[in-house]
């Protein structure tokens, strides 16, 4: 596991090939011809292309939306490497750690994100987050011939435990030597096979070798120094922003980004993705570290590094205690409470004495505040200046028994706390997908929308089932899918709801809604019929689709029995022998969803049908009339195909 300090890891290449060159896109410099508000762009620079499918420039950064696509494509060569500069770390919001690509390697390490493979063209897609890039960094090997010096990974810089070091040539076919004397590398020296450790101050040296043909030599030292590792306890004496390493420490519990941890003589909170699961009672090797910060007068631990599997396991106890013994110099302390109460209403934990201690997060579940309960949490506080002691609950679902599964959206949201990940026990109906939005119909009649990587793509009437949460946008309930759901069956399409623009209400969001007769006016942003108007939400750029559907015929413009209708009866048999069709539009119907974007309530167009009726000339001879000569004219048709 590499261990260095954040500031100095920067995946840039230590050598360039002797004629490849990097194109470098600057957000605070290279920008789209014109970028006002969110849509799709590109930017070329030196015969490389990076199209952004949906996101924004800004001048300071390049905003790529999530479930939107950013692909870089060269003329001028094939692409090796590419380096991503973040303004956050990781898997955080904006962070590197969002992007997936399904060619080539693709790793990132704090606020950096590193391509590395072969090809004219490179798609990236934003899977659980925004991503927002200061800079991207294209590396091009010239006219996609010729022999490119290795690549050496990591870069040369100081460390603190020992490095795992790879070398990687993008040349096909080509062979690899190197050196870790110092001494410059030959034919003769040792073949690359595959990464090796170094655990002293070290120089690497490499060349390629490929018919002959021998690259430059590239070069990479490590430097590795020795570290003095410290325990929990010891953080108070440690300035912010100092960074730290540790000896082996225990794990108390860890949810999400948050890890609360002990050791021999303290307790700790490290935040952040430390690309680890654990388990309560693990302990965590010697040598993890990152930078120390204060938050809310307490120390923790950020931009982490060095974090490896579990070496073991050691039950955990708590320390049994009571509310009044509870005070701040018991901050990340495992305990367990006895006999108490839970106050949902005023969410605190009261003993049977009266007295009280807050606590966080809410339950998961609803809770009986006269029944006594156990409870185990740890000691948090709250609060900038003057903090206050709360509790974290750990383990509520051994308090209260967790209610079923949810059937419909509104169970969901009622009876589960935001973010609890359940699964569903009855299907939702899916309408329409668009990228992460799926727009559903659940059992209850009710509308929603999944935001997230669902799966599929499903169509309207498929049934799908899987395991999701909810959360809040712009104060609106949705639907957060923790991995793709499966579809289990499927039944006849949802329907829109047909109305009137004047009868849309802000309590129909996510609703399918149907407009006959409207004007669909994309380049102004509207939507418009006979009782009023709506503003089109236009985040996504809007393709919408055209479908035409012929109602049954009616024969002729009137609606009375006569000749007329016995030669359309003749013509739907005969089909090919029938005489023209004539159209004419009855009525057309705009379909799509209401959403909400930045507080504003707007229709999200899917659809736009149009319904045709046909009409039948029966006049088959031309003389102006219709009479028993076109009924004959018809007969002999049917003599003639029959």
């Amino acid at each position: 596991m590499k261990k260095f300090l954040s500031f100095l890891f920067v995946c840039l290449l230590t050598s360039a090939s002797a004629w490849g060159f990097d194109v470098v896109f600057d957000a605070t410099i290279d920008l789209p011809a014109e970028m006002g508000t969110a849509s799709s762009y590109a930017i070329e620079k030196d015969g490389v292309t990076a199209s952004f499918s949906n996101g924004l420039a800004n001048g300071s950064h390049y905003r790529l939306y999530k479930g939107q696509t950013l692909t870089i494509c060269s003329s001028v060569g094939n692409i090796t490497k590419i380096v991503f500069e973040c303004i956050a770390s990781g898997d955080a919001q904006y962070g590197p750690g969002n992007l997936t690509c399904d060619q080539g390697v693709y790793s990132c390490y704090e606020k950096i994100g590193e391509w590395t493979g072969n090809a004219q063209c490179v798609t990236f897609t934003a899977t659980t987050s925004q991503v927002r890039f200061t800079r991207i960094i294209v590396t091009i090997d010239g006219e996609g011939a010729g022999l490119s010096s290795p690549r050496i990974s990591p870069r040369g810089d100081t460390y603190y435990t020992p490095v795992e070091v790879s070398i990687t040539c993008p040349t096909i076919g080509a062979t690899i030597h190197y050196t870790t004397n110092g001494a410059t590398p030959s034919t003769s020296s040792p073949v690359y096979q595959a990464p090796f450790i170094v655990n002293e101050t070290t120089t690497v040296k490499a060349i390629s070798v490929k018919d002959g043909e021998v690259s430059d030599v590239v070069s990479a030292t490590y430097n590795i120094e020795e570290i003095g590792l410290i325990n929990l306890c010891d953080l108070l004496d440690v300035p912010d922003d100092t960074f730290v390493f540790f000896d082996e420490a225990q794990v108390i519990y860890q949810n999400n980004r948050y890890l609360y941890l002990k050791d021999e003589c303290g307790y700790g909170l490290v935040y952040g993705d430390v690309g680890q699961a654990y388990n309560m009672g693990d302990i965590i090797p010697p040598g993890w570290g990152g930078k120390k910060k204060t938050y809310n007068c307490f120390p923790e631990i950020t931009d982490l590094t060095g974090f490896q599997p579990a070496s073991r396991n050691e039950p955990l106890e708590p320390e049994v205690t009571t509310i009044p013994m509870i005070n701040l110099r018991l901050w990340g302390h495992y305990i367990e409470l006895r006999n108490v109460f839970i106050d949902p209403e005023n969410q605190v934990i009261r003993d049977s004495n009266g007295n009280t201690i807050p606590y966080y997060p809410q339950l998961y579940y609803p809770a009986d505040s006269t029944v006594p309960v156990n409870i185990l949490a740890i000691v948090t506080a709250y609060g900038k200046v003057n903090p206050i002691v709360q509790l974290y609950i750990i383990d509520a679902s051994s308090i209260i028994p967790p209610p079923p599964s949810p059937c419909c959206l509104r169970e969901l949201y009622n009876d589960f706390y935001q973010g609890q990940v359940v699964m569903f026990r009855c299907p939702l109906t899916s309408i329409y997908q668009n990228g992460n939005y799926l727009y559903v119909k659940d059992s209850c009649e009710d509308y929603g929308l999944i935001y997230g990587n669902a799966g599929g793509p499903y169509k309207n009437g498929d049934k799908i089932i899987g395991n999701a949460s909810w959360t809040t946008y712009q104060n609106i309930q949705e639907v957060v899918p923790s991995g793709p759901w499966e579809k289990v069956d499927e039944t006849d399409p949802v329907e829109p709801e047909v109305m009137p623009i004047e009868e849309v209400s802000p309590d129909m969001l996510h609703w399918f809604l149907g407009f006959e007769n409207a004007e669909l006016d994309i380049d102004n942003g509207k939507i418009i019929d006979e009782t009023g108007e709506m503003t089109v939400f236009k985040k996504f750029p809007i393709d919408t689709i055209s479908r035409y559907i012929y109602q049954p015929y009616r024969i002729g413009l009137h609606h009375e029995v006569n000749i007329t209708d016995v030669n359309h009866i003749i013509n739907v048999i005969l089909a090919d022998g029938a005489p023209d069709v004539n159209t004419m539009l009855d009525h057309s119907m705009v379909t799509g969803f209401l959403t909400l974007y930045k507080g504003q309530m707007e229709f999200y167009p899917i659809e736009q049908i149009m319904y045709y009726r046909a009409t039948v000339d029966g006049d088959m001879n031309g003389n102006g009339e219709v009479d028993i000569t076109d009924v004959n004219l018809v007969i002999d048709l049917i003599l003639h195909y029959y």
